[in-house]
């Protein structure tokens, strides 16, 4: 049964309403799509919430104000501004370090040049390797935001730029070597090994198990600095969600989604896992539960999940829908789960800085209890304690303190839930005393529990039951290597049209700056953008005619600019979603798209005009996108990858840019195949002139068993190459041809070129096991066995 879509308008609903759901929704809004979000609690901001008592206020969750360009490319997608938006105040000390047994603290200064002094004051010589370990972070970190954090890894042909390849084996070296090492082998003062190591912590994972890529976390807190949001993270949750209703988008909070509405599956899909682009199961919307309990049903067209991961797969889809069903998560290593203090203290507390750490000497044992097979709860334990009103006044009424403490522990929800006033669960509440007395002895703070005049813990069960959170994780999956980059997973389901993932359980992976990035990425897999860099910033404001936004903004440069990835077509969304044939060039015609019920030509106000229409030019002013370069530069190819970008969960190829001449985009298809050729032929060389050594180098290529082994092993090269891991490729969408280029005839996503060379080299083996058998002196037969004429 399929639910009939109506013309318009388009819609989406995104379940989540913390930091990755608000920002997903005010992206899509200014895309052009009506967006609804459906949050589970009372208030938005999930994780990242807020909560009041006598005049404290709480940030319930992320503290640390890291990667600010991020955030200010997120603003500027908005058409505004981090500047604009928030009152952001430099910390210096960036963060205080105490250390078990150690006679006074470390502060981290605001500055590199400070921070190369102090780690000078350690340890004899650490401020020159603290030089050349922070410009490898920033090396790292550089291409790590340009190549693989604005990703969504549906192509990994964008990755094979020679900034990449050149690095290729450091590379190798810096994902197989955990940080702890890396780390070890350049410092031995201890303190500045925890220093460096902790960092790790924030990517919900052990320095001894994050690979030691993640040191470019460094480059953060030791080189840029530690910023902070006036009025808490609260004010940046409240910013985005007034952005996202300034888009148009409507929010609906006390509702539980409890089932993700899609049309019938086939017979034959509840017995077998359906073939890439053979999919007849679309999102059609969500069912939810309102405040007062009412079942109710929301229809959309898009579905996009910001909720945890696993709850959205193994909760809100059916076994046979699930791309990452419970099987999968039982591979998995969760990030830690998390002890929180929420304490209102009278008077000051000076040895607290606005961030202070607190490390145990027993560093390793420390975290194997977190991470390790059996795990309990370390005592003492590293832990942190964020003193907001050491800046911001607003965070505690006159002449007293608020403090947060978070607390790594085990994600295990067996722990149990926290309380107000000590009316936790014991095991929690025991936990909090233990922790309020080590603060109390190591910050030098004797009175500190005789001072607390507000209390409230929160466990893992908590997160379990307010956030659905996977074992209770405080973060999500930990950034080990099997859980980093495109390892992380998808962001769109595989199992199911429409359904697109968001927050800091799929890529890019943990952390408010990586949630906004997730959100970006929503965007990019909706129009699908596989390019590895963010998105340019929209052009000024203009007025709104058709084309422009609802507040007269324009809605993407990027989008209008689609000769960057479509050339002259209409919006990569009208483009993917609604096969529009683009104004004044070829289109799809009546092929349907992901929504082909919503496919009219007619172009309505609020959509994307191309950058060929003279509306765009006089509506959304702002330069057009460089050109991209593709594999290979020299030749005029397609944008990226050289090949039709296929489209949301194995939609037909986007067509390619008009303006691309046939002879170009030929070539670029055969420089595509020349990646999977050359080897077979690099390989054919070589056993040729092994095989003319073989027969004693007589000089004849056609004697003995040399040229048929070389052949031989040709085959099965081409064979590996063309029948299993280019098409393995192309049947997991990481990248697609031009279905007019060559043959133009397809099979499933994968042209019948390929399965030629396959062909070709299934008939050669047994021809050749036969040449095999004969004598030495018998010659071989060239023509059965060149594979130049098979190709």
């Amino acid at each position: 049964m399929t639910r009939r879509i109506e013309p318009a308008p388009r819609t989406a609903v995104v379940i989540g309403g913390g930091i990755t759901g608000l920002a997903t929704a005010a992206l899509l809004a200014r895309e052009g799509l009506e967006v609804t979000v459906l949050e589970k609690q009372p208030v938005t901001g999930g994780r990242a919430g807020t909560w009041q008592s006598a005049g404290f206020s709480f940030d319930t969750g992320p503290s640390w104000y890291l990667m600010p360009e991020v955030f200010d490319h997120f603003f500027r997608l908005l058409g505004t501004s981090a500047a604009e938006q928030l009152d952001l105040v430099r910390l210096d000390p960036g963060y205080r370090v105490i250390f078990e047994g150690n006679a006074g603290p470390v502060d981290i200064a605001a500055t590199r040049d400070g921070n190369v002094k102090l780690f000078e004051s350690l340890e004899a010589g650490a401020g020159a390797k603290l030089e050349k370990y922070l410009d490898s972070a920033v090396e790292v970190y550089d291409m790590a935001k340009k190549r693989f954090l604005y990703s969504t890894f549906a192509s990994f042909l964008p990755l094979l730029r020679p900034d990449v390849l050149r690095r290729g084996p450091r590379l190798a070296q810096l994902l197989l070597q955990p940080l702890s090492s890396f780390v070890a082998q350049r410092f031995t003062d201890p303190r500045i090994r925890q220093i460096l190591g902790y960092p790790a912590v924030f990517l919900g994972s052990s320095p001894f198990t994050t690979p030691s890529m993640y040191h470019l976390m460094s480059r953060l807190d030791l080189a840029d600095g530690v910023l902070y949001p006036m009025g808490g993270f609260t004010r940046l949750i409240s910013v985005i969600a007034d952005l996202a209703a300034a888009e148009g988008v409507t929010i609906r909070t006390g509702a539980t989604v409890t089932r993700i509405r899609t049309t019938e599956p086939d017979p034959g899909q509840r017995r077998r896992k359906l073939p890439r682009g053979r999919r007849r199961v679309r999102a059609t919307g969500v069912e939810y539960t309102d405040a007062a309990g009412q079942l109710l049903s929301l229809d959309a067209d898009l579905v996009v999940s910001a909720a945890d991961l696993h709850h959205t797969e193994t909760t809100l889809l059916p076994r046979e829908l699930q791309t990452y069903p419970d099987s999968y998560w039982k591979h998995r290593v969760p990030g830690p789960g998390g002890l929180l203090l929420h304490l209102g203290v009278r008077g000051e507390l000076p040895s607290l800085a606005h961030h202070t750490l607190l490390f145990t000497s027993d560093w390793k044992e420390n975290f194997s209890k977190i991470f390790g097979r059996e795990t309990s709860v370390p005592d003492p334990a590293s832990l942190y304690v964020c003193r907001p009103s050491a800046t911001d006044p607003g965070a505690a009424p006159e002449g007293c303190e608020n403090l947060f403490v978070l607390v790594p522990v085990p994600s295990d929800p067996s722990l149990g839930s926290g309380g107000m006033d000590g009316a936790g669960d014991p095991g929690i509440e025991a936990m909090a005393d233990a922790v309020i007395a080590q603060i109390s002895a190591w910050a030098g703070i004797p009175d500190l529990a005789d001072r607390i005049t507000v209390r409230k813990t929160v466990g893992p069960q908590d997160f379990v039951q307010d956030l659905n959170s996977w074992r209770g994780t405080l973060l999500g999956p930990a950034h080990v290597l099997k859980q980093s980059a495109f390892f992380r997973g998808t962001n769109a389901s595989r199992r199911v049209d429409g359904l697109l993932y968001a927050g800091g359980s799929t890529l890019p992976g943990i952390g408010l700056p990586m949630c906004l990035i997730s959100a970006e990425l929503v965007l990019k897999r909706l129009r699908g953008d596989t390019s590895t860099e963010e998105l340019p910033v929209p052009g000024p404001k203009a007025g709104h005619p058709v084309g422009a936004g609802p507040d007269g903004r324009c809605l993407s440069a990027a989008a209008a600019g689609v000769d960057r990835m479509h050339g002259a077509a209409g919006s990569p969304v009208q483009a993917v979603l609604f096969r529009r044939r683009p104004a004044g060039g070829a289109g799809h015609g009546d092929r349907p798209g992901v929504f082909p019920a919503l496919g009219s030509g007619r172009h309505r106000p609020g959509h994307l005009l191309p950058r060929g229409n003279p509306d765009h030019a006089r509506h959304c002013p702002g330069p057009a996108p460089a050109p991209r370069r593709g594999l290979f530069p020299g030749l005029p190819v397609l944008p990226d990858h050289g090949a039709v970008r296929p489209g949301i969960n194995g939609a037909a190829p986007v067509r390619a840019a008009p303006s691309r001449t046939a002879a170009g985009e030929a070539v670029t298809y055969w420089a595509l195949n020349a990646v999977f050729l050359l080897p077979a032929a690099a390989v054919l060389v070589f056993a040729l002139l092994r095989g003319r050594r073989a027969d004693g180098g007589s000089g004849s290529a056609g004697t003995g068993k040399g040229v048929p082994a070389a052949l031989g092993i040709t085959a099965v090269v081409l064979l590996l190459l063309t029948a299993v891991f280019d098409n393995l490729m192309i049947a997991a969408g990481l990248f697609g041809y031009n279905p007019e280029r060559i043959s133009g005839a397809f099979i499933g996503r994968a042209p019948l070129e390929d399965f030629a060379y396959a062909l070709a080299a299934v008939l050669l083996l047994p021809a050749l096991w036969m040449l095999l058998g004969k004598k030495p002196d018998t010659p071989a037969a060239p023509s059965a066995a060149d594979p130049g004429e098979n190709q």
